[in-house]
């Protein structure tokens, strides 16, 4: 079966549209995802991947979760062809966000709901200046990122006992354990967003420590050397980059705001995105890696 997808209006403004092509044929050539047919000036045309996406019961069971953690560490192990140094674009991307931010909407009423529930920009400003010193110290690893595993990315094939993942729009070099968080932070949905679907410590362990056993694999270790230590330190690092994985989405709701046509209240997700960030900044501020 071969797909076709149109590009949004206006989705230029979010999406580097050439990076989104090169991420889709690399995981290609490595068998991880569809061929990419063509491209034309507001689309791809591309192969489909068969299975079910997961849901917000299933991402949690076996075998799927250890699937996506072996999936995601196969995908972060992957190295640019032409040696360039990995630098994470993370920063940078919430800065060209944040310049999208309306000053102020057309609409009355949503500009008034805007300036009632969202920090004016400076205050954003720095907020982004402060997590990028913050997190910088806690030497997360960079690496290719989807970016984007919400659970309708997450293809499951149990005929195949293999996960793939779709839609690389946001695909870019970024922290691991901003991924991981970001993955984590999904459980929640997207249209009706409820963060007690949050996962509890216990499974954040084992998601964690089944992506290092494969991380470990990939990069020529020995996967049965994970230590308890190792799996404490990644959903440490997790835990710290939780807040900045809301502050990516709440910055994308409310540029979505702004210019999308879809019927969906950007906005408002924008809102619950920017809130989550200064409560989970809040609850996990504290943390430091051990000595």
């Amino acid at each position: 079966m071969v797909l076709v997808r149109i590009y949004g209006e206006k989705t230029e403004l979010l999406i580097n549209r050439n990076a989104e092509l090169h991420y889709m044929q690399m995981m290609h050539e490595y068998g991880y995802s569809p061929p990419v047919f063509a491209k034309f000036n507001n689309g791809l045309c591309y192969g489909f991947a068969p299975g079910e996406c997961v849901t917000a019961e299933t991402v949690r069971s076996e075998p799927i979760f250890p699937l996506v953690a072996q999936m995601l560490a196969k995908m972060h192990a992957i190295r640019p062809k032409d040696e360039q140094v990995m630098e994470s674009e993370l920063f940078t991307t919430l800065k060209e966000w944040l310049q999208l931010v309306p000053e102020r909407f057309d609409d009355p009423k949503k500009h008034q709901r805007y300036v009632d529930n969202i920090p004016n920009k400076v205050k954003l400003a720095e907020e982004l200046m402060e997590m990028e010193e913050t997190l910088q110290a806690f030497a997360s690893p960079v690496v290719l990122c989807h970016n984007d595993l919400l659970l309708n990315n997450i293809v499951y094939n149990k005929e195949k006992s293999k996960v793939t993942f779709i839609d690389y729009e946001y695909a870019a070099y970024n922290y691991q354990a901003f991924e991981i968080a970001n993955h984590f932070n999904e459980f929640a949905g997207v249209a009706e967003v409820d963060y007690s679907l949050y996962p509890e410590k216990e499974f954040q362990e084992k998601w964690c420590k089944e992506y290092l056993r494969q991380w470990f694999q990939v990069n020529g270790k020995d996967p049965a050397s994970v230590t308890a230590e190792d799996v404490s330190r990644l959903c440490l690092q997790v835990a710290k980059f939780t807040p900045i994985s809301h502050l990516f989405w709440g910055l994308w709701g409310l540029v979505q705001s702004f210019y999308s046509a879809i019927d969906f209240d950007y906005l408002g997700y924008g809102i619950i995105r920017i809130n989550e960030y200064f409560a989970t900044k809040e609850l996990y501020g504290h943390l430091k890696l051990p000595a």
